[in-house]
């Protein structure tokens, strides 16, 4: 253990000699036994210094070609030879898919037939809605007329036959009623026998029959009368419309629709004309660059709908990728890139932003979701094994500037009040100050004093909570119990060492506590006041 009180020592030592401010006061070996081996330790300081920095944004994303150029076909045509493969490259002018010309031919005239057959339907159709009939015409559609007004006479007939049978049933039944119950006293008295009040009985039961009969078929009826009705209507409009065409709205509407099924004809079979006139031999491709999607096979349909295939310059490759909200402020376009990834180890490929979104999407992840921004970055130096899906890593580097102020990050505090930022300086007289500074670009260690601060300024490290503006420095000191001595057969005592009553040797890369010197957990500090 004696070795560890030996280190802090050194530690101490150290720092009076680099900042001045590193130990204030030993205890000797003499008094209070409790203060025996004691050391005070003032907050760790540093100067401003100047020095570069740089800061960046981390990002993931996915190669894609730049330009990705689709080839199509005008009409739909079968295909008769494909004559490249996916990864090919290929030249301007390259012949890339044949076509079977006759066979689509053949089809799309059997269409135009078709349509053209369609469009004489269709005029022989307006013809008759608008040319006059002849004296028979007419006298058929007349004769249509008187059969229609029989036919309502014959239903409104039967239909009136039939209330009229109900209404003889229903007197029939009240008739046979009464005569049952006459037929009963005498059937009490033994007038008449079982048997012809049982006859009584059924007759009843034969009437309730037919009237119900009778009633269920008035229904059907009464729907022969309105369809009989309906029927005279319409031969009344065709007698009035053959004699004189176009009368009625109805005929008008009916001509209208007539000559828009015409146009429609006509549109179909110039659009099959068209087709037929762009059937083309081959497809040639008009770009230089790789094969990277097939979509035909020989025997295959295609059409203008879908790309037969899609060729890509692979000399010319982004990264698309998704940057966090909180980042994109940061981003401006030309920034420089470093791009990896873990499918080629120890390469690093170099871009620039090129592109960065003017609206954030949503982007769901193994944590939730996250807002995000699309940004496209362009590589500077692709090369064979850098291929479109492969997934990368970026660095977006977005802020390099050299020999400015530099302090370290932890002293740099915010004035939430006052919305700025500050640091406590020391003057000469070991008195700290609050001084607001502007802070500028920063990382994980250090910060850039804009302004506020001058080279070779000497500030507090780690600032505390419970510092104050214009208080002495050894205000904010700790007590650090240095321990026993080494033993003998511990290292020995260096020059450094013998600064220290009670020295010992530093720890590899030690340091003084930051934040107001601090000891190890359970070392015992406590603040100390001024002496």
């Amino acid at each position: 253990m004696l070795k560890s009180k030996k280190k802090i020592a050194v530690i101490a030592a150290i720092a009076v000699i680099a900042s001045g401010v590193g130990i204030y006061h030993v205890l000797g070996n003499s008094g209070n036994e409790n203060k025996k081996n004691t050391v005070i330790s003032l907050p760790a300081t540093e100067r401003v210094e100047k020095g570069n920095i740089s800061e960046y944004v981390t990002a993931s994303g996915t190669v894609n070609p730049s330009v990705v150029n689709g080839i199509y076909i005008e009409t739909t045509q079968k295909v008769s030879n494909v004559l490249v493969n996916l990864g090919d490259s290929v030249k301007m002018g390259d012949v890339l898919v044949e076509y079977d010309v006759d066979y689509s031919k053949k089809e799309l005239e059997n269409s135009l037939a078709s349509q053209n057959l369609s469009l004489q339907s269709a005029n022989l159709t307006l013809k008759s809605l608008t040319s006059e009939k002849t004296e028979a015409e007419l006298l058929q559609l007349s004769n249509s007329i008187s059969s229609a007004e029989k036919a309502l006479l014959d239903a409104e007939n039967n239909l009136k036959s039939t209330e009229t049978q109900i209404e003889s049933l229903k007197k029939q039944l009240e008739e046979a009623n009464k005569n049952v119950e006459d037929n009963k006293r005498l059937l009490d008295a033994g007038a008449i026998s079982q048997e012809t009040y049982n006859t009584d009985l059924k007759s009843i039961e034969e009437i309730e029959k037919s009237i119900k009969d009778n009633e269920s078929n008035i229904e059907s009826l009464e729907k022969s009368v309105a369809n009989a009705e309906n029927s005279l209507k319409q031969a009344n409009l065709n007698y009035e419309s053959a004699k004189t065409p176009l009368s009625d709205e109805a005929s008008k509407i009916n001509y209208n629709k007539q000559l828009n099924e015409i146009e429609k004809t006509k549109l179909s079979i110039q659009n099959i004309k068209d087709q037929i006139s762009d059937l083309i031999e081959a497809s040639v491709s008009h770009v230089e660059g790789t094969v990277i999607e097939l979509n035909v096979e020989q025997g295959s349909i295609v059409n203008n709908e879908t790309s037969i295939m899609k060729i890509a310059d692979l000399n010319n490759l982004i990264v698309n990728a998704n940057v966090s909200e909180y980042d994109v402020p940061l981003l401006k376009i030309g920034q420089k890139v470093s791009i990896t990834t873990d499918a080629i180890a120890d390469k690093i490929y170099e871009g620039e932003i090129t592109y960065i979104s003017p609206v954030a999407n949503v982007t769901n992840t193994f944590s939730g979701s996250e807002t995000t921004v699309a940004v496209e970055v362009s590589v500077s130096n692709p090369d064979s094994m850098l291929k479109p899906g492969y997934s990368v890593d970026l660095e977006i580097l977005v802020t390099d500037v050299s020999e400015v102020p530099l302090v370290s990050l932890s002293a740099v505090q915010k004035d939430n009040s006052e919305n700025k930022y500050y640091v406590f300086t020391v003057d000469e007289s070991k008195t700290i100050h609050k001084t607001y500074v502007e802070k500028g670009a920063y990382n994980d260690m250090n910060a850039q004093i804009i302004s506020g601060l001058s080279e070779g300024d000497e500030i507090i490290t780690s600032p505390t909570a419970n510092m104050q503006d214009n208080t002495p420095l050894d205000l904010y000191a700790t007590e650090i119990n240095a321990g026993s001595q080494p033993s003998s057969n511990q290292e020995s005592t260096s020059p450094l060492e013998s600064l220290i009553p009670g020295g010992g040797g530093a720890p590899s890369g030690g340091g003084m506590p930051s934040g107001g010197g601090g000891a190890p957990s359970g070392g015992g500090n406590r603040p100390m006041g001024r002496q």
